[in-house]
């Protein structure tokens, strides 16, 4: 998240947690402990997608190519569940 688009957003992060401390709601300590724990989730859930994707990306193709099959054949109806597939 850098750049121009997402300036913005950091601005805004920065005063709420100013905010919270300026008020009496939050200790300094809480505010960051707050931010490593969203940065260590963040991570975290991000190389376990990319794990996913890099071990599973081929077999995800092919359930895309399997759907479309599925939709365009004349059995259509043997091939779905509710009329919602």
């Amino acid at each position: 998240m850098t750049g121009k688009k997402w300036g913005w957003l950091w601005i805004w992060a920065i005063a709420i947690c100013y905010a919270q401390v300026y008020v009496g709601k939050h200790y300094p300590f809480d505010i960051l402990a707050g931010a490593l724990t969203g940065y260590i989730t963040g991570m975290g859930m991000s190389r376990l997608f990319l794990f996913w994707w890099n071990r599973l990306g081929d077999a995800w193709k092919y359930k895309g190519r399997l759907a479309a099959i599925n939709r365009d054949s004349p059995d259509r109806a043997a091939n779905t569940f509710g009329p919602f597939a």
